[in-house]
């Protein structure tokens, strides 16, 4: 394994990405149905106005209510409003997510570990079917993953840094997530 880390040089890293991010774009342009638990989410989503998802005043009627944090249904309720109900209006944001934290990952990797680890790490994140599967779903999971990997990678820079900026960048991005996602 040494021995192909070595010649595994930056060009078949990017390479990985490329096919990674293909994967998850395949994914997306599928453009399957919405499955039952997604499409009780978009109704969640499109039958609530903004303020009623804003003031979290929701009160379900239904076992089939199921909810994600306030910034993403935000986000997503303005992604219908500018492109539609369709399924690919939906998925987008998880999609966009999704291909962020390909990158941001790659790059906390690269400026944090060795070159085996960076592969290997890298790689078991890109060809992870559960991360795929869920790139283009209407859920908030990519958000959880994307927060993950730069609350890792804000973690690194504070420890590594005597600026206290990474600090409060830290802080505010902790505040900001909340928002948008059930893990932090």
């Amino acid at each position: 394994i040494k021995i192909f880390v070595r010649k595994f040089n930056i060009s078949r890293i990017i390479f990985l990405i490329l096919i990674g991010g293909s994967l998850r774009l395949k994914h997306f342009l599928d453009n399957r149905s919405l499955w039952l638990d997604e499409a009780a989410l978009a109704i969640n989503i499109s039958q609530r106005s903004f303020d009623e998802i804003l003031s979290s005043k929701y009160y379900s009627e239904s076992q089939l209510a199921p909810t994600a944090p306030i910034g993403f249904l935000v986000i997503e309720k303005i992604m219908v409003r500018l492109f539609g109900f369709s399924e690919s209006a939906w998925r987008f944001i998880p999609f966009a997510i999704s291909m962020f934290a390909i990158l941001r990952f790659s790059a906390l990797l690269k400026e944090n570990f060795s070159r085996l680890t960076t592969v290997l790490a890298l790689s078991l994140f890109l060809f992870s079917p559960p991360l795929i599967f869920y790139s283009a779903e209407l859920k908030h999971y990519a958000c959880d993953v994307a927060f993950a990997i730069f609350f890792i990678w804000s973690a690194f820079r504070i420890l590594y840094s005597s600026n206290q900026i990474y600090t409060l960048v830290f802080g505010v991005l902790g505040l900001f997530s909340l928002g948008f996602s059930d893990a932090s």
